[in-house]
Parts: structure tokens; C-alpha cells; sequence
């Protein structure tokens, strides 16, 4: 999921129906390879409700949805594939607190199932939150790796100011 969701990861002027059906457009087709309308509805309805994208219909445009409701709609271009890690770069900037927890949860959720997630983030909190294990970066090089308990506030910020771990 690129940190970009206008310029990267949506078309604006198009709907969310083609937003989120796009990278499925094969699995929607027939044999003889046109989209199976009903079939679309259905793929795309599913995904709506499961991420709980805030919308008059389908056929509402990207430019005219919420961020949080934007964002959404770009991780169900991911999540409907199921693929086995998911690399997502800032994936809850500029939304609001509530998209956020909704955004948690269904990451929390992946990586229960099984499926590996890879976090960018210069969110300290989310880090701390949401992961694991957490790499600093400083000056493009790795400077420290905190796992478990270790991944605090206080340990995050120390490394990205000083450039190391101190611990």
C-alpha cells in the first residue's frame, strides 16, 4: 500500500466499484473474458461491508469519499487477494482516529490468519501499538531492532533522534 493514496494507489475519478474490482477484473470475467456484472456487484458489495466502507454505493466516486473511507478502499485492492505479506508504507496518515482502530483491527486480523505485515510508519504510536518487532532506520541504515517489550515510545524515539539503540 503506498503512503500516497490519491496519486499511487486509487483513480479519483473513477468509482469505488472500479476501484476495488480492478486488480480482479479475470477472476470476475466469463470464459469468453467479459465481466460478469453480477458477479462484480456481488465481489464488490462483500468488500464494502467487510471493510466497512462508508458510501451511498458502489457507484460513488473516490474524490468524493472520506480519506479514511479512500484508504479503505485501497486496502481492499490488497486484502481480496489474500496475499501472504503485506507491505504498507504510512497506511493511517491523515485519517481520523475511528478509520485508524478499523484499520488496526483488520491488520491485527491478517496477521492472525497467518499472513506476514511489513509497517512503515513514522507513527511512533502505531508502531508501538501494532508491532511486533520494529527496525530504526537513521541515515538509511539500520541503527536498531526492538522485539516484544522492548518496542516502546521511549526506546522508538532515542533510536531515530540518536541513531542507535541505547538499550
Amino acid at each position: 500500500l503506498p503512503e500516497d493514496r490519491k496519486t499511487q494507489a486509487l483513480f479519483l475519478p473513477q468509482s469505488i466499484r472500479f476501484n476495488i474490482s480492478l486488480p480482479y477484473l479475470s477472476a470476475l470475467a466469463s470464459r469468453v473474458g467479459t465481466v460478469q456484472l453480477g458477479r462484480e456487484h456481488a465481489f464488490v458489495s462483500r468488500e464494502m461491508t467487510q471493510l466497512t466502507i462508508r458510501a451511498h454505493g458502489p457507484e460513488m466516486l473516490i474524490s468524493s469519499l472520506s480519506g479514511g473511507n479512500q484508504q479503505k478502499v485501497a486496502l481492499s485492492k490488497l486484502t481480496s487477494g489474500k496475499p501472504i505479506v503485506y507491505l504498507l508504507d504510512e497506511p493511517t496518515r491523515g485519517i481520523d482516529v475511528g478509520t485508524r482502530r478499523e484499520i488496526y483491527s483488520l491488520l491485527r486480523g491478517v496477521a492472525r490468519d497467518g499472513a506476514g505485515v511489513i509497517i512503515v510508519s513514522s507513527d511512533t504510536m502505531e508502531l508501538v501499538g501494532l508491532c511486533d518487532r520494529v527496525i530504526v532506520m537513521y541515515e538509511h541504515r539500520v541503527v536498531a531492532e526492538f522485539e516484544g517489550t522492548q518496542v516502546s515510545e521511549a526506546n522508538l524515539v532515542h533510536a531515530s533522534v540518536v541513531g542507535g539503540s541505547g538499550v
